[in-house]
């Protein structure tokens, strides 16, 4: 297979997701999250794009693509500043 057809085809899988998380955050009502046990991967991508996230007393998240040395793709980076509380970037 062919190498710029490959990464084509892994954009365009990678923009759909992109898209739907970005429909999400772009809700014109409040979209409430809930959170309890793991959230891990797309699911923290996911709540990233949630206006309300409410989480259990054992809830716990991981973005592993850092762990991995990869960048989190899927919107998560570009959101959580504002998410934690730091909007200067």
């Amino acid at each position: 297979a062919d190498v710029g057809r490959t990464a084509l085809q892994h954009y365009q899988h990678i923009k759909s997701w992109q898209d739907s998380f970005t429909a999400i955050a772009e809700c014109p009502k409040p979209v409430i999250a809930v959170i309890h046990s793991a959230c891990v991967g797309g699911a923290v991508d996911m709540i990233s794009a949630c206006d309300i996230r409410i989480a259990s007393e054992d809830a716990w998240f991981c973005i592993k693509e850092v762990a991995i040395g990869l960048a989190a793709d899927m919107g998560t980076l570009q959101r959580f500043p504002k998410i934690v509380g730091n909007d200067s970037v």
